[in-house]
Formats: C-alpha cells, sequence, structure tokens
C-alpha cells in the first residue's frame, strides 16, 4: 500500500513507508534521468552534439549541482521512513522454519539495518554513475570526441541504478511523485 492508504487505514506496514512529499527531490532525478536516456538513445546527440548541462542541471551541472546536493535528496526520503514493529521475511519456507527452529530470525533492528544500507548502497551507486557521466562527457568536451556508445552505457548503468532504488517504494507512491515533479517541468516550459 501507499503511504497515504496506510497512514489512512491505521495500519502498521511491514515495509518501511514516508510520504510522497518527501520522495519528490529524488523523482527529480529520476525524471532527469528518464529525460537523458531519451537524448542519448534517440539519436539527438548526432544532431545536437552532446547533452547540455542547462538541460540537465541535475546531473549534469556541477556549478549548480553538487553531488552532495544530489546525496540529499535521496537521503530526504530514507529519512523520513518509518518502520513498523514487524517485517515480512520473504524467503522459502524450509528455509524460514530452520531460522526460526535455530532461533536465527534477524531482529526488527538487524532488518531496518539492513534495509537502510541497501538504500545507501542504490544511492552511492547512483552518485558514482553520475560522477562518471560528468567525468566523461567533461573528457569529450575537452577532447572534441563524442563516444555515443559510451554516453549510452553510463546512463543506462545510471538508469538502472535509480530502477533498484526506487523498487522498494510502492508504484502507486512512485507514480504520485513522478507526476507532481512532471506537472512541475511542464509549468516551467509554458
Amino acid at each position: 500500500p501507499s503511504a497515504a492508504a496506510a497512514a489512512a487505514a491505521g495500519a502498521s506496514p511491514t515495509s518501511p513507508l514516508a510520504p510522497v512529499k518527501f520522495l519528490v527531490p529524488a523523482m527529480r532525478i529520476s525524471y532527469e534521468i528518464d529525460s537523458l536516456a531519451d537524448f542519448t538513445s534517440n539519436g539527438s546527440m548526432s544532431s545536437l552534439g552532446l547533452p547540455p548541462p542547462s538541460s540537465f542541471p541535475l546531473l549534469l551541472d556541477s556549478s549548480r549541482t553538487s553531488i552532495s546536493t544530489l546525496r540529499r535528496a535521496f537521503d530526504t526520503y530514507t529519512g523520513a521512513l518509518q518502520f513498523g514493529e514487524s517485517y515480512t521475511l520473504n524467503i522459502e519456507s524450509g528455509k524460514r522454519k530452520e531460522m526460526i527452529r535455530n532461533d536465527a530470525l534477524p531482529s526488527v533492528k538487524q532488518t531496518i539495518t539492513a534495509d537502510l544500507d541497501l538504500r545507501d548502497l542504490y544511492r552511492n551507486d547512483i552518485l558514482t554513475c553520475v560522477q562518471d557521466l560528468r567525468a566523461e562527457l567533461d573528457y569529450e568536451q575537452r577532447s572534441d570526441v563524442v563516444d555515443e556508445k559510451e554516453l549510452r552505457v553510463l546512463v543506462e548503468r545510471l538508469r538502472n541504478s535509480m530502477t533498484n532504488w526506487l523498487l522498494p517504494i510502492s508504484e502507486e507512491d512512485r507514480k504520485v511523485a513522478y507526476d507532481i515533479v512532471k506537472a512541475a517541468r511542464s509549468d516551467m516550459t509554458s
């Protein structure tokens, strides 16, 4: 369920939830990644050259957006997560029974720590991808060489990392946040 639906129902979720407003900063990055992926995959580089940093300020304009600013966008959401008093163990039945018999089930605290660590791992992968992409673009601008294939590979890696970070978040919350960002972008270009 979405964070809003769970809160309205008074449910104690087994998945961590946060209000959608805290997801919007990270979703701005996701929106820009999608736009950059469209730019690099549809042949625009052949006619327009390298992606202009001004069109992708969060990802490509290091003078306007630092890596720590991007990190803060992800941490805004993870910092707002509310964890319940229980969790769902998603493993096969035999393994679960063995863990119960051996008193080897992780505590709620261990589960929360693992969840946050995984989210940080994905966030760090996104930030590394952004740094790699910025470095590649800087190199290509200085050398007057456009390696479209390399740029597409880097952008696809970035997109996959973002998908992994978003995966634990309900589809409904992702859609609401994405629509908020999309509407704001439309207002900016109108």
